[in-house]
């Protein structure tokens, strides 16, 4: 509410989510974790169907994250002055 009253935009119009911590700091384990699939009597990696392992598995993921959602007609108001109000 404090928010969107220094944006100048009615309450319920803004979401702001700041995802947990250990979402972050335990995410990168992801790259160590090989998938095995079995596949005619076989037992091969997942990377050996898809590309898209490999691509979730160098992810890069940054120590902080900050999204916030707001309807279009608000979105230019919310661009310009969000930073300057989180984070100053």
């Amino acid at each position: 509410m404090e928010f969107e009253k220094k944006l100048g935009i009615p309450k319920g119009h803004v979401i702001i989510d700041f995802p947990n911590t250990e979402l972050h700091l335990n995410e990168p384990r992801i790259d160590k974790t090989g998938i095995m699939v079995f596949d005619n009597n076989h037992c091969k990696n997942l990377d050996d169907f898809t590309p898209i392992s490999r691509a979730i598995r160098s992810r890069l993921i940054t120590d902080w994250a900050i999204m916030i959602i707001t309807d279009e007609k608000y979105r230019n108001i919310v661009s310009e002055k969000a930073e300057k109000i989180l984070f100053n």
